[in-house]
This record gives structure tokens, sequence and C-alpha cells, in this order.
């Protein structure tokens, strides 16, 4: 990584520039059943793929 990309992300995580953005997390329900059954099925195919990052790390310990 080059010196000044790496000097320019330092400064960006010391600035806590995204701290409002990510104070407040609003969870909406899906509004059509169809999607929202879909949904809770991907969900469960991601949570039990190898390569997410729960399992990966997980794995590391």
């Amino acid at each position: 990584m080059d010196i000044n990309v790496k000097i320019v992300c330092e400064e960006i995580k010391g600035a806590n520039v995204f701290d409002n953005r990510f104070n407040e997390i609003e969870v909406i329900e899906e509004p059509y059943k169809d999607l929202k059954i879909r949904q809770q099925e991907l969900m469960s195919k991601w949570d039990v793929n190898p390569n997410n990052i729960v399992n990966l790390r997980d794995a590391l310990m």
C-alpha cells in the first residue's frame, strides 16, 4: 500500500467521520410476505456458508 494512502486511511479512521451515520440502525420488516420468506431462506443459507466471516473466524480459533 502506498504510504500516502495509508496516511489518509489513518486520518479518516481518526476523524470518526462515519460515527453519525452508523450510530443508529433501523430494522424494517419486509413489506411483502413472499420476499420476507425468500430473504429468510437466503439468510439461513448464508449463515451456514463456510465462507461466512463468522465461520472463518471460528475455524481459525
